[in-house]
């Protein structure tokens, strides 16, 4: 098991904990240390007590592990001290006998003085000054007020397009890479420049390492911006640089930023931490499985469009996806819509699922859509109950009162709780059965709970029965009779109406229920007994509802609760790239959480391909980020399929995203608004990190998570 040494500024008001870090390493498989910076000649290590950086001791300390990891904080601008001012020196360090070091954000600020007797003197990074241009490049629009690019979204600390081209793989990626950021004034986010000739001199020399030979510098990544081809487009140098390698060391994007989120940090180094590592060669022992998950997958979000075409364009997107998840041994989680269970279904199940009333041809394509989800249940596109509204919004408190009424089904053999039977709705007075003497009265249920029978004697009080029609509020949320009339209705709508084996995601005995529509010692018990394995969960409890927060083990009553992580907002019509006269064109999420300093919607007319591409960089830059961040946490990510829908282009809706195709809600509204596949892009850009870090991430099934989460490993 490899044996890490993380390298940290000692923390303080603004400086995080190592353990996110620490954390996902060990979930990986490695073992830690931790050393603090306290100066640049103080060094606070476990074993070698305080030393000097510089000095045999800290030479002799590094030795022992098979890779340092060296943590920077400071902004751009600034010239307080920094670990990278102290381990500068082990860039010097580079005999058999000494460890690969990765420096992450390194500050190579021009008045750093430490760095002036500690870097090698062919060091090919141009120091900067942030009064000098010609020594960095703007990597990201400059903005103080929020949506700007250091403003947290889907768990990532910032929302920058920072693509990238990695020239080992030769490959184009989208995932957060900055050399420093700035948060004095403007947020903004800069690659460093390369010395043209201390690099070409650095390629030219070959050094051996542990048997290896290679040239003592290599330029691993560069700024690579789609937008850049076209007028209006941020381009860069070729001197400009996002990693590079020095001798067995490696320079490697992403400082702090600043930020004390637990989750923010563990995503920002989701890529970066494992490709360095990667490099150097210290592997893990076990990859995190990855997978995806989606809510409502045929509703139709805007209104007044054509349905036909966009329930054409539902078909085309969902084979797609089956054919991708069956070919990588993953799936893709699909929450219904219509098993809403505080809701009344429309006169068709199909029109229950697209929630909008439809003609027979529409119902027709409607059809066919289920069919490709009924034909993968088992395989990558398994279905269950996602229970949305439940007791309008407010959860599943234990001690909530719902209010609302909650439609029932309409009973059958198999299906017993619906209307008109007048079955249980609250529980009674328990009494464990080997406790109890004599023959309990007419109606009395057994129940077993954790193993033991309980008798459920009914005491007559309001509301203990459903009667035969609907139930009107209040309702007890912690009850178990009630959370299996709720289950009960939502498997009826998934099995008997929609016509799918099981409404539990198949053998993944699973589903995605929406927010807090969940919960609660009833529910879990119902949950049990169906044989349910895991529900999807929010981690915050619904306001007013008394819920209990998931438990660090996210395991609660027997039940496995992976954490939702939206990569992705809702919005309505639907979320993507629009012409500015829509008030949410470039929401993908209903607001303008990519329009930074307002720079693409002042561009969008004069400059819309550029534009589109910047847009499209800094939504894919953070979902992918984030989306490894949730792998990471072994969380439950998402999207909704609404949002997506109206963005396909209607000819060509598994196109590469192209700003000279339009999307359908473009051509219907006259504007310029691009084809966008979401979901589609996600998945491609996911697979080739996955090929690229075989060893950190695979792609798996939520059974997987569910697994290392039940392991707590």
């Amino acid at each position: 098991m490899p044996n890490l040494l993380i390298v940290w500024r000692f923390p303080n008001a603004t400086m995080p904990s190592p353990v996110p870090v620490s954390r996902m390493l060990h979930h990986w498989g490695y073992t830690t240390e931790v050393a603090y910076y306290q100066s640049e000649t103080q060094l606070i290590t476990r074993g070698a007590g305080t030393i000097a950086p510089d000095g045999t001791a800290a030479r002799n300390y590094i030795r022992q592990f098979d890779a340092v990891l060296v943590f920077n904080v400071e902004r751009f601008g600034s010239a307080s001290a920094s670990p990278g001012d102290a381990a500068a020196a082990w860039l010097g360090w580079n005999t058999d006998d000494d460890p690969p070091v990765l420096f992450f954000g390194m500050n190579l600020h021009a008045s750093r003085t430490a760095l002036n007797t500690r870097l090698p003197s062919d060091f090919p990074i141009i120091r900067w000054n942030p009064s000098d241009a010609n020594t960095f490049y703007e990597a990201e629009t400059a903005a103080s007020t929020s949506p700007h690019v250091l403003s947290s979204f889907w768990g990532v600390p910032c929302r920058g397009g920072t693509t990238v081209r990695l020239t080992r793989e030769n490959l184009r990626l989208h995932t957060s890479s900055f050399v420093g950021y700035e948060i004095s004034g403007t947020n903004q986010l800069y690659f460093a420049r390369l010395n043209p000739s201390a690099h070409a001199s650095l390629q030219s020399t070959n050094i051996t390492y542990r048997g290896r030979t290679m040239p003592k510098g290599e330029l691993l990544a560069y700024p690579d911006y789609s937008e850049s081809a076209h007028s209006g487009g941020r381009a860069f140098g070729t001197d400009a640089v996002a990693a590079y390698r020095y001798a067995q060391h490696y320079l490697l994007p992403n400082s702090l930023a600043n930020t004390r989120s637990w989750v923010d940090i563990q995503s920002l180094y989701s890529f970066w931490l494992p490709y360095g590592l990667k490099l150097a060669g210290v592997l893990p022992s076990r990859p995190f499985p990855v997978y995806f998950e989606t809510d409502h997958f045929m509703t139709i979000r805007p209104v007044g469009y054509d349905a036909t075409t966009l329930l054409t364009s539902y078909r085309a997107f969902w084979e797609w996806l089956a054919d991708f998840t069956y070919s990588r041994g993953t799936h893709i989680i699909c929450g219904t819509y219509g098993s809403n269970t505080t809701l009344g279904v429309r006169s068709h199940p199909i029109d229950s699922e697209v929630d909008a009333t439809l003609n027979p041809a529409q119902r027709a394509i409607g059809e066919q859509v289920l069919q490709i989800l009924r034909a993968n249940h088992h395989r990558g596109l398994p279905v269950g109950i996602h229970d949305h509204a439940v007791f309008a919004g407010a959860g599943w408190g234990d001690n909530a009162i719902g209010t609302g009424t909650i439609y029932r089904h309409t009973a059958t053999e198999r299906w017993t709780r619906g209307k008109p039977n007048d079955v249980r709705r609250r529980a009674g007075r328990l009494v464990r059965k080997d406790a109890y003497t004599g023959t309990p009265p007419a109606g009395t249920l057994e129940v077993d709970i954790d193993g033991q029978t309980y008798y459920d004697i009914p005491t007559g009080a309001p509301e203990e029965m459903t009667g035969a029609g609907d139930l009107a509020s209040p309702h007890r949320h912690r009850d178990y009779h009630l959370a299996k009339i709720v289950i009960e209705r939502g498997e009826e709508y998934v099995v008997n109406q929609l016509g799918f084996p099981d409404a539990w995601c198949g053998q993944h005995r699973y589903t995605n229920t929406a927010g807090n529509s969940s919960g609660g010692m009833g529910y879990c018990l119902a949950l049990k007994e169906k044989g349910v394995r895991g529900i999807r969960h929010e981690d915050s409890p619904t306001v007013g509802a008394f819920q209990q927060r998931v438990p660090i083990s996210r395991m609660w009553n027997g039940v496995i609760l992976p954490l939702a992580r939206a990569i992705e907002s809702s919005g309505a019509p639907t979320g993507g790239l629009y012409h500015p006269s829509k008030s949410n064109w470039v929401a993908f999420g209903g607001t303008n959480n990519f329009n930074i300093n307002s720079d693409i919607s002042t561009n969008w007319d004069t400059q819309y391909a550029a534009m589109a591409w910047r847009a499209y960089q800094r939504i894919m830059t953070t979902a992918l980020t984030g989306w490894l961040g949730a792998s990471i946490r072994l969380e439950a990510p998402y999207c909704h399929p609404p949002n997506i829908v109206a963005m396909l282009s209607p000819t060509n809706p598994n196109a590469d995203f192209d700003p000279a195709i339009q999307s359908y809600i473009g051509i219907a509204d006259g504007v310029p608004s691009p084809h966008f596949n979401y979901l589609r892009e996600l998945m491609l850009q996911m697979d080739a990190v996955i090929g690229i870090l075989p060893e950190f991430y695979r792609w798996g099934t939520v059974t997987d998570v569910m697994d290392r989460i039940e392991a707590g490993v």
